[in-house]
Order: C-alpha cells, then structure tokens, then sequence
C-alpha cells in the first residue's frame, strides 16, 4: 500500500445484442464467445470494440466466404474442423464501436472437392475456384516421392508447386485428386544430421525416430524424409536455421494464441548432410 489514498477507475462496457441472419446455402449458422465450439458458448451478445465468434455449416458444393455487417463491414470466413455441432467454419466478427446492435448475413461461393488415394493430408475438405490448395504428403519409411500429380475429374492436369513433401496447387471449377508415386531408396548411401542449440533452453527431437539425439548428431538414409519438433522450454520466441547440403533456410517459431507459447514443426527430405541451429535471433542461426 502506497502513502496516500488510492483511486480505482473501472470502465464497464455494456453488451449489445447480436445475432445471426444466415444467408443461402447455410444450414445453421451460430455465434459463439471464443474461436472454439468446445471451449467456447453460444451467445447472444458482445462487447462494442471486441470479436465474437460466427460457426456455419452450408450446403455441399459451397463453403462460407465472408460476414457481412449490418453496418457494412465484412470478414473472413476460416476452415476450423470437424466438431460436435457440425459446424466446420468459423469467422471472427468485430463489433464497431458505438454499435448500438450487431447482425452478421453469411455470403458462400461454390467449392470443390480434393482428395487422395495416398496419405495425403488437404488444410480443408473443399476450396473456391482461385484458392490455394496446400497439402502435406506422408511417405512411406524406405521410400521417397517420385512424382506428385493433380488431375481434374474431367481428366485435366493441375499444375502443383512442390517443396517435398509439401505441395500446392490454385484450385480449378472441378474437383481434384491427387496422385503421389514412391521409389525405393538405398540404404547403402547415408548423411549425418546434428543440431546446435542450448539443451536448457531448447528440445529438439523427432517422431521419425524419438531415439535420436540431435545434439550427439545421427546417420540417416540419404533422401529419407523425416520431421523435426522444436520448443523453447521456457515460451520464448526463436528461430530454427537448417542447412541441407548447401542450401540454407531460417524459419521463425510459430506462437500458440491459446498458450501464448511458441514451437517449430517441419519435414524435411534428407538429400544432403544436415546441419541445424536454434537461437533467440535469425542471426544467431545463420549460416
């Protein structure tokens, strides 16, 4: 306690009431307190100046866009998954200040199916004509991509942008698959990998294999595809530099909103031997 007396101001934001007017092609549409059906709750009012929640599910053969204001301003719709009220899509929706009330109306655009024979794993089931299509590729242990393909379901080729085993294509008016081949690696040829870092301040390890040890360094297959988890044991920001033969890329962490805490996760193909560093700065893992 201070010497003197002590003035507390509180500011107290009055609720506002709103609400949803779906818009064609949805299905149900709700809003929510938080970016999450589970942790999150329906609700019927929020606060001028903040963010609530808009869920929809639409009909098959669209996906949400955009919510429009009914004081005239928009936002983005975004893929959230899979959930208990089937409702795959979410938009945050900022309140304006002053707003005595808020309605949101949901505009769709048509969308079209990608898919996979192969573990291929797509950021969302269905994409706008012009969108980008990112996807991961999982391959198999022994093995490396040979090509990677996007057809139409009329038969035309997509063209697909590769960084192995991540790929991307802009989404055509038709649905899309997505073909990967594998060939054989040989288990004769080997590259070393070692990472660099402060083992107090950073974990550094591997699904591929949770016995390696990056600090000792490790042999591996040549070509082989594995993936790699960074963290800051402390929920410090960083950044990872990673050199294969002799290309050199720096990547930063990515912040968890919830946590607030930041981590790194990539695949990376093998094709040369592989040098790593974690630091507090791009420059500290620079090579």
């Amino acid at each position: 306690m201070p010497e003197g007396d002590v003035t507390i101001d509180l500011d107290f934001k009055d609720k506002i009431p709103v609400s949803s007017a779906g818009g064609e092609h949805v299905v149900k549409s709700e809003i929510y307190n938080a970016p999450d059906t589970y942790y999150g709750v329906p609700t019927a009012d929020g606060i001028p100046g903040e963010e609530v929640y808009l869920f929809a599910e639409v009909e098959d053969g669209y996906k949400p866009a955009k919510a429009s204001t009914d004081d005239g301003h928009s936002f983005n719709f975004v893929y959230y998954g899979p959930n208990h009220d089937n409702l795959p899509y979410y938009c945050p929706v900022r309140i304006s200040e002053g707003a005595t009330s808020m309605k949101a109306t949901i505009s769709c655009v048509k969308a079209w199916k990608v898919s996979s024979k192969q573990e291929v794993a797509f950021y969302e089931p269905v994409y706008g004509e012009g969108e980008t299509v990112k996807f991961d590729m999982k391959v198999p242990v022994g093995k490396k991509i040979s090509t990677v393909k996007a057809t139409t379901a009329s038969g035309k080729d997509v063209a697909v942008t590769l960084d192995v085993p991540y790929g991307s294509f802009v989404m055509p008016t038709e649905d899309v698959t997505v073909t990967v081949t594998y060939e054989d690696i040989s288990s004769e040829d080997k590259v070393t990998v070692i990472a660099h870092f402060d083992e107090d301040q950073y974990s550094v390890s591997s699904s591929t294999n949770w016995d390696w040890n990056f600090s000792e360094g490790f042999t591996m297959d040549k070509d082989a595809t594995f993936y790699m988890t960074v963290y800051d044991n402390y929920g410090d920001n960083f950044y990872v530099g990673v050199k294969i033969g002799d290309k050199a890329t720096t990547y930063p962490a990515t912040i968890d909103e919830d946590s607030g805490e930041y981590s790194f996760g990539k695949a990376f193909v093998a094709t040369g031997n592989v040098v790593i560093k974690v630091g507090p700065t791009e420059s500290s893992v620079a090579f």
